[in-house]
């Protein structure tokens, strides 16, 4: 009688183990990419989106402002002040969105983990629909404690970018100084309790150096997470 309830057991726990393996096997990476804006996460963004399939919280936020005019004018609102949209505006369109993508295929995600409840939300979200999560954080390794150099790196390329949208003539209503600066201080104030979360929660976190060129931040991403995509298409 034992050894028959022995044998079960065993039996049961190797099933378990099986299908432990199996899940793994079939998990699609899910990257997402953190950093204050201007730091170049939207490059990385784009090199991937042209062989695989990219989320730009940015991007569901315009759609969704363009079917509901409710959402739009609160959402304007809050634009205007120089505040980010509250995570009601945003975790159900991250869902809805999630939930359409192609099963198996890596994604990657820009513009959430803003905050230590984003990313709890996005964490779960993403486990309870098979993903693997894979957290990019980009950084300036040389950084002191109040992200002096992290936060020059950005406005310098935030302005290069500016420059390049008035020739382009798509100016974006957010990219002014202020708007920059405050938004990168409320970044640096959440992304201490970010990492801290997510070092106990995940063995998944890679920094990359944002000081690099955008090459060698493409290559540090595409190492990381083993996907890469045609650069050529860049």
């Amino acid at each position: 009688m034992c050894t028959t309830i022995l044998d079960w057991r065993s039996f049961v726990g190797s099933c378990r183990n099986v299908s432990k393996l199996n899940r793994g096997d079939t998990l699609a990476k899910a990257m997402i990419i953190i950093g204050p804006p201007g730091v170049g996460k939207g490059e990385v963004r784009k090199r991937f989106a042209s062989t695989h399939e990219c989320i730009e919280v940015k991007a569901l936020i315009k759609k969704k402002m363009v079917a509901d005019s409710e959402y739009r004018n609160r959402a304007m609102e809050i634009i205007a002040s120089g505040d980010l949209l509250p995570d009601e505006m945003i975790n159900p369109l991250l869902r809805a969105h999630l939930e359409m993508a192609p099963s198996f295929h890596p994604v990657m995600i820009d513009g959430s983990c803003r905050n230590l409840a984003q990313t709890k939300f996005l964490r779960n979200l993403l486990l309870g629909m098979n993903f693997e999560p894979i957290f990019l954080v980009f950084e300036d390794p040389n950084d002191d404690d109040e992200g002096s150099n992290l936060y020059h790196l950005c406005r310098e390329r935030l302005s290069i970018r500016i420059d390049e949208s008035v020739n382009t003539g798509e100016v974006r209503s957010d990219d002014t100084v202020d708007t920059h600066r405050k938004r990168f201080l409320d970044y640096w104030m959440e992304i201490d309790h970010v990492e801290a979360y997510l070092s106990r929660k995940s063995s998944n976190v890679f920094y990359i150096d944002a000081t690099m060129s955008k090459n060698e931040v493409f290559t540090q991403v595409s190492l990381h997470t083993g996907v890469t995509s045609d650069l050529s298409k860049v």
